[in-house]
């Protein structure tokens, strides 16, 4: 039977065959006293250790930073993508347009670039009651559309102007003796015009589904079923929609007016369903701490939170000027990505 000792690989020297020195009895001696107390005062430093806090002045002395940024909402419109800033001295910028630049975009991924988005100056109606200014007779209400009757009555019609709505929108009710006066008063000068509404919680698969209804209330020509882009995006009065609808009327020439008549049409062939918005330009913002959002926003249309999809793609973000071809040539490749981590490589 093969012994266990014949496996050891750590055979010792009997003793007989070593003997001790004075040099290795003070360094067994040394060894004794200084690791316990090694281990004492480390663990003593430990237990005891404090807290300490360095400050670090920042030794940039401009008062601006600069921020650069491109960002992709891929279901909002431009109309309603707003960029707001504020800091943590309560500062607050609202709606900032000055540098920024929109571009109405479509696709699954906002890839298909359509035009630019201009801001269209809106006063703000002071009296809605002197907005509308047509008699509306006792009994009178605009005509409603539902999902069984919208595709039909819309294909039938020349033109149809159509008001997508809902009872619990303030900037919708304010609208609706507007609406109905105008509607009385299109009839009264017989244009060639219908005049609809569309209750959009009865009617998801009109509102949110089929036409991409973004805010409340959103009002929408059509051409014998074809909506118009952009939407109305002027002032809410009886006046003003009398004359937006006589414009796109002349402007048809008895068909719907093309993609490169849109420097003069007021509207022209919407020719996509989903739109989005991509939003970039430059901030200056104090050095201070703070931060600045890009979210969904109107001073005159609410939104249902259930059904506004903010779902965007950050292209670029970057703090400072921007570096020369030349200067970023002298930066480490394997550092470039850490300038602009969402730059593609």
């Amino acid at each position: 039977m093969v012994k266990l000792t014949s496996f050891d690989f750590f055979r010792k020297l009997p003793r007989e065959y070593t003997y001790g020195t004075a040099s290795g009895g003070v360094l067994s001696i040394l060894v004794l006293l200084i690791v316990p107390m090694l281990i004492f005062f480390e663990t003593l430093t430990f237990l005891s250790g404090e807290i300490q806090t360095d400050i670090v002045i920042d030794p940039n002395s401009e008062e601006n930073l600069r921020i650069n940024f491109n960002v992709t909402m891929l279901r909002l419109p431009c109309q309603f993508t707003e960029i707001d800033v504020f800091n943590f001295f309560g500062s607050k910028r609202r709606d900032i347009e000055k540098e920024i630049q929109k571009v109405v975009v479509t696709g699954q991924m906002g890839e298909k670039f359509l035009h630019y988005h201009y801001e269209v100056p809106r006063p703000a109606v002071d009296n809605p009651a002197r907005a509308a200014k047509t008699l509306v007779p006792p009994g009178f209400q605009v005509k409603s559309l539902n999902k069984d009757n919208f595709n039909e009555t819309l294909q039938k019609d020349k033109f149809a102007f159509v008001n997508f709505h809902a009872e619990w929108c303030h900037w919708c009710r304010e609208l609706q003796p507007i609406w109905k006066s105008f509607a009385v008063a299109a009839e009264q000068k017989d244009m060639n015009v219908n005049i609809y509404n569309v209750h959009c919680p009865d009617n998801p698969e009109i509102c949110g589904q089929q036409q991409k209804i973004a805010g409340y209330p959103t009002l929408r020509m059509f051409h014998q079923g074809t909506a118009l882009h952009p939407d109305f995006q002027f002032q809410r009065t009886e006046d003003v929609l009398l004359k937006y609808v006589e414009k796109v009327i002349i402007d048809s020439h008895d068909g719907p007016p093309t993609r490169s008549e849109k420097p003069r049409a007021v509207a022209a062939v919407r020719e996509h369903a989903e739109e989005g918005c991509n939003v970039s330009g430059t901030l200056y913002v104090k050095r201070v701490p703070g931060n600045f959002v890009v979210l969904a926003n109107s001073r005159d249309h609410n939104f249902d939170p259930k059904g506004t999809n903010t779902t965007h793609i950050v292209h670029h973000l970057t703090f400072g000027d921007q570096l020369t071809p030349a200067q970023l040539k002298q930066i480490p490749k394997n550092a470039r990505h850490d300038i602009d981590p969402f730059e593609k490589e």
